[in-house]
């Protein structure tokens, strides 16, 4: 899933279960999209190979997957005891990110342990990159059309 649909999506999700995202804009794109700093360090390992494979699990590390996951999900744990609607926007664009990642994608849950590679296959990739271009589309309007300063 690519990075800005990370973003989208956790915002629209936040605007449904909790309302006033807008006023959390900053934390709902820094916690949806920072799983993915570890593709700069495949980006840059790759170079020019990046077109052909992509970013695939190959491009995760530790942190992108189960053992990542448990430590997100403790620090959040803590995170309630100090403000609890910015642990619950943080849970729900961590959780997100990775959910949305082992569903569409395939996944190593127990990399570093194990290489074992996962995939759901709910569709093919043609139509899991279809979907993903309409859904980026669709909830960047739905963006637009929530954000106070962007509406015309």
């Amino acid at each position: 899933m690519n990075t800005l649909l990370h973003f989208l999506l956790a915002y629209f999700v936040v605007q449904i279960v909790l309302g006033n995202a807008f006023e959390y804009i900053i934390p709902i794109f820094i916690f949806s999209v920072i799983l993915d700093i570890d593709h700069v360090r495949y980006v840059l390992r790759e170079k020019g190979k990046i077109k052909e494979k992509r970013f695939g699990y190959e491009s995760r590390t530790r942190f992108h997957e189960l053992y990542g996951f448990t430590i997100a999900s403790v620090l959040i744990s803590i995170s309630f005891m100090f403000d609890q609607m910015l642990a619950q926007i943080i849970g729900i664009s961590i959780i997100l990110h990775y959910a949305m990642d082992f569903i569409v994608g395939k996944s190593r849950p127990f990399y570093p342990f194990s290489k074992l590679d996962v995939d759901i296959k709910l569709c093919s990739d043609r139509i899991r990159e279809v979907s993903e271009v309409l859904l980026t589309v669709i909830l960047l309007v739905f963006v637009w059309l929530t954000v106070p300063s962007l509406v015309l």
